[in-house]
């Protein structure tokens, strides 16, 4: 039943090009896309990534996943993606590293 709701909210992402996906793995919600490296990594450039959306895999979790997804594929198709806004443990370390330079 999830799977399938899962199946035509990524439809309607790819049909709108957005370049995020949905999955499920377990009972949560991820998005997959190419996402620029996080700011601790030592990759240069974008690859497939999964970002956890902390929700569980149900209707509601779903409709919130495919918001989610169109806001951030807004955001990369304007270069204007920042982990910092998405992974807290991110924001601090970056947070940290600027207050040491």
């Amino acid at each position: 039943m999830i799977d399938g709701r899962i199946s035509q909210a990524n439809g309607r992402l790819a049909l709108g090009k957005v370049g995020v996906s949905i999955e499920r793995i377990n009972d949560r919600l991820y998005l997959r896309s190419t996402f620029p490296p996080k700011p601790d990594s030592k990759r240069i450039t974008p690859y497939q990534q999964r970002l956890a959306l902390g929700v569980h895999a149900n209707p509601s979790g779903v409709s919130h996943a495919e918001k989610q997804a169109r806001l951030i594929g807004a955001a990369l198709d304007c270069n204007s993606f920042k982990w910092q806004d998405y992974c807290p443990a991110t924001a601090k370390k970056t947070d940290i590293a600027n207050l040491v330079s």
